[in-house]
């Protein structure tokens, strides 16, 4: 029930959606008191402004192209396939159900199998330990961490990019170009159904 079609869409028979994609939208939900080490919590809580800041400060350490090695099972350092570009992460606050959940949106040319969860298990393990942001930036260098992996039932992709494919189909003038219609509300709405189900879990 996690997974629905809004839009079909022709290609031509060469089209890869892999190798033709520009960059990819993530989002990911979760609630703010996982970023907080206290044990009693008022039924209306939220996250502090001070936190809130902190963790602003430790998201922008994602931004631009690291070395994810430490952010995925079985990726060296010296691979190449190990780094990344993160183009936006920007976290903002969101009600759901009466509770605050932490969303943070993000854009990236790619990324690596849990790369997303690890991103944000660390993030967790910065606000609610105390550490630096920087700790993260420690993260992007060749020796191995171990970093702790969030949820994935809060993780959605939301949209693939084909900017640049789109852009080489109008200079040829032709006529199959990535632009498919969708009814916004229609996902909005889907996207609300699947947020209820976890803020009752």
């Amino acid at each position: 029930n996690d997974v629905k079609i809004f839009c079909l869409l022709e290609v031509s028979k060469n089209f890869n959606t892999k190798i033709c994609c520009s960059n990819r939208d993530y989002e990911y939900y979760l609630p703010s008191y996982c970023f907080t080490q206290a044990t009693e919590l008022p039924e209306n809580f939220t996250l502090s402004e001070e936190l809130f800041t902190k963790l602003e400060k430790a998201c922008k350490q994602y931004l631009g192209t690291h070395n994810y090695h430490n952010f995925s099972k079985g990726t060296e350092a010296k691979q190449p396939q190990a780094m990344r570009y993160i183009m936006e992460i920007t976290p903002s606050r969101v009600l759901i159900n009466g509770f605050e959940f932490i969303h943070f949106f993000m854009k990236g040319q790619s990324f690596l199998y849990n790369q997303i969860r690890k991103m944000i298990g660390t993030l967790v393990l910065v606000l609610r330990n105390n550490l630096e942001p920087e700790f993260i930036s420690n993260a992007f260098n060749e020796n191995k961490i171990v970093l702790p992996i969030a949820p994935g039932n809060g993780l959605m992709l939301s949209k693939v990019n084909y900017d640049t494919y789109n852009q080489v189909k109008k200079q040829k003038k032709m006529d199959i170009v990535l632009t498919g219609e969708v009814n916004q509300q229609e996902v909005e709405d889907f996207k609300l159904s699947i947020l209820t189900d976890l803020s009752n879990e």
